[in-house]
């Protein structure tokens, strides 16, 4: 199933190439105009980024986050404001926040937002653990030893 990148509440991507856009990280774009659309949409397709205008769905910022990882848990949500909001950073990240954009959407500030959620998913798919080639307790017994000597 094809990676879909989502845009929750009104349509601010009117006039941007969205699906251009999302196709060049090798995903596709839809719009949902509501959650129930959201659930909708994340039926059919596997959605790794949400792009929330909590103000058109007429909700806090704080619970439309919510509400997506609710529906949603291992989604990448991306809050869209106005730059005359006030946005609190740290509580939009202790909410499930990922990355935000400025309202109304810009080409090139999607494509960097949809270039963050491209490498968050690379790194998923590609953590593994590392282990050091000696074991750290013998490595500080060993520099331990060096400096006594």
């Amino acid at each position: 199933m094809r990676e879909t990148v989502c845009l929750l509440g009104s349509p601010a991507h009117e006039g941007l190439p969205m699906d251009t856009l999302a196709a060049e990280y090798g995903s596709s774009f839809k719009h949902a105009r509501n959650l129930d659309q959201l659930c909708e949409v994340g039926i059919e397709n596997n959605i790794v980024a949400v792009l929330i205008d909590s103000d058109s769905l007429g909700i806090s910022t704080k619970r439309a986050l919510e509400s997506v990882l609710d529906v949603l848990p291992k989604v990448l949500p991306i809050v869209c404001h106005k730059a005359s909001e006030t946005i609190h950073w740290s509580e939009l990240v202790d909410a499930g926040a990922f990355h935000a954009l400025l309202l109304p959407l810009c080409a090139s500030e999607v494509r960097q937002s949809l270039g963050f959620v491209w490498e968050a998913q690379q790194r998923r798919r590609t953590r593994v653990l590392v282990l050091p080639s000696r074991p750290v307790a013998s490595s500080r017994r060993t520099q331990a030893a060096g400096i006594l000597a």
